[in-house]
């Protein structure tokens, strides 16, 4: 379902009359990662996407006024995590009901990038985890580019109560995940 936010930026393109030039596909590599980064009320967390497979296509829109569109879904295999500790590891699977659900899945909508903005990016992503899906406003920076590559990095924080998740607890709730996490990208997309 198309969100009231999305209309209104395509619509906003639109009326600009800054028509659309070209499209060009970009396939997302494998090493592209994503991190879950996390706290307990006795230490922090990482666990780190492992086996993307780059199988993923990105598609970027550029406009006669300098704007240029990427849009495109990412899927995310829940087994392929790695926490460097098996016991958080389970934990997170678990946690992201990976038996139900075994692909979380990232969905860029308009993601601009402007001349001005000086290679940061700024739109929308729609986040769909455990049957449940949430969008959220996203900026992120152009690491490096050139007419073959590109290397996007962003963060985004959430709660995991945003996907109707409840936070592991461990010793009879002595060591507890807070509800608070943060998503970290790094996209490195091929030109096709």
């Amino acid at each position: 379902m198309i969100s009231l936010l999305q209309i209104v930026l395509l619509f906003i393109q639109l009326s600009a009359g800054s028509a659309n030039l070209e499209d060009k596909l970009w396939l997302v590599t494998s090493s592209s990662r994503l991190e879950i980064i996390g706290t307990t009320n006795i230490n922090r967390f990482r666990c780190s996407s492992t086996d993307y497979a780059g199988v993923d296509t990105l598609r970027e829109s550029s406009y006669r006024d300098g704007l240029k569109v990427l849009e495109g879904v990412i899927s995310l295999n829940t087994a392929g995590f790695d926490c460097e500790n098996a016991l958080i590891t389970r934990d997170l699977k678990k946690t992201l009901k990976q038996d139900t659900y075994p692909e979380l899945t990232i969905k860029l909508s308009l993601l601009e990038e402007r001349p001005e903005l000086r290679n940061r990016q700024t739109g929308v992503i729609e986040i769909s985890m455990a049957g449940i899906c949430r969008s959220y406003r996203i900026k992120c920076m152009i690491k490096s580019s050139n007419a073959t590559e590109k290397h996007l990095e962003g963060l985004k924080d959430f709660r995991l109560s945003d996907f109707g998740l409840t936070s592991p607890e461990k010793l009879f709730g002595a060591i507890k995940v807070t509800d608070n996490i943060s998503v970290v990208f790094h996209l490195r997309l091929t030109a096709v």
